[in-house]
This record gives structure tokens, C-alpha cells and sequence, in this order.
């Protein structure tokens, strides 16, 4: 059995709007995912751990996982306190593969944090990006379908 944190291919065909979106602009494998340069970068005055908790919660919560009974999303995430960063990763798996969706990594900076994401799909789609740097720096309402850019902070 593959382990979820080696992504090999996309794969997936019933899929929600955001996932679709996702998944036709930049379903990955990992590999490529690590290697590519990151997608949006910015620095936070908040601690790197503050970050982690609070975008992993929204995204749990406004961006949840969908099942299919051939595929399904998972979020995998990972603090590394030793190492002064964390990951939160979104991917899908099926029956033969998984692939990778998005890849946000928050690391310490001095007082702050850097926020890198690397999701291929952020450059069509600029409305997910905002609501992800939304999420990151605080936010906590959910987009609704339809919705575009998120309300000010």
C-alpha cells in the first residue's frame, strides 16, 4: 500500500467545482510539487506555529475533504517544532495513485512567519488565492459559492 505522502499521478473524476478547478489546473505528483518554486510568498508578524493552527482550522472548515467512491481529498498536515516549520498539504487519492493539489509551507522568520504555497492552480485562479491568504492571516469566514473576493480583515 502507497503511503499518502508519496503522490505519483492525477487521477479523480467526480469532483466538487473547487476540486475540479484544482485538479484540471494543477493536479501534480509530489515530486513536482517539491521542486517547483512557490506559487506566493509573504511574510506575517505572527509566529510560524499561530499560522499553522489557525490556516489549517479554516481550511478544515471552508475548504473540506470530499469522498467519492472511486477517489477522495485528504489533508495532510505536519508541524515540525525541531525544525521551525510546518506543512499543510491537499491532495487525492484513488485505488491506484494519489496526486498532490496544494503544497503551503509556514516557517519561522525572525519574530514572524513566511508563507510559501505552491498550488499550480493559484495562477488561473485568483479568488482561491486571496481566500487562502485570508484564511492565513486571520480570517474566518467561509467563501460561499459564487463568492469572490474574501472581506477585509
Amino acid at each position: 500500500m502507497k503511503s499518502l505522502t508519496s503522490f505519483t499521478s492525477c487521477a479523480g473524476r467526480n469532483l466538487s467545482a473547487f476540486a475540479l478547478v484544482a485538479v484540471l489546473a494543477g493536479c501534480t505528483s509530489q515530486a513536482a510539487l517539491d521542486a517547483r518554486s512557490p506559487d506566493l510568498t509573504f511574510d506575517l508578524p505572527d509566529n510560524y506555529q499561530a499560522v499553522y493552527a489557525r490556516t489549517l482550522t479554516s481550511i478544515r472548515r471552508c475548504w473540506p475533504v470530499e469522498n467519492f467512491a472511486s477517489s477522495s481529498e485528504f489533508i495532510q498536515s505536519d508541524l515540525f517544532n525541531e525544525l521551525g516549520y510546518a506543512e499543510i498539504n491537499r491532495g487525492r487519492a484513488d485505488l491506484m495513485s494519489t496526486s498532490a493539489v496544494a503544497k503551503i509551507k509556514i516557517s519561522r522568520a525572525g519574530r514572524g512567519s513566511r508563507v510559501e504555497v505552491t498550488a499550480p492552480f493559484l495562477e488561473a485562479h485568483p479568488a482561491q488565492k486571496d481566500w487562502l491568504v485570508y484564511w492565513m492571516k486571520g480570517g474566518q469566514k467561509c467563501r460561499k459559492i459564487g463568492e469572490g473576493a474574501p472581506p477585509p480583515l
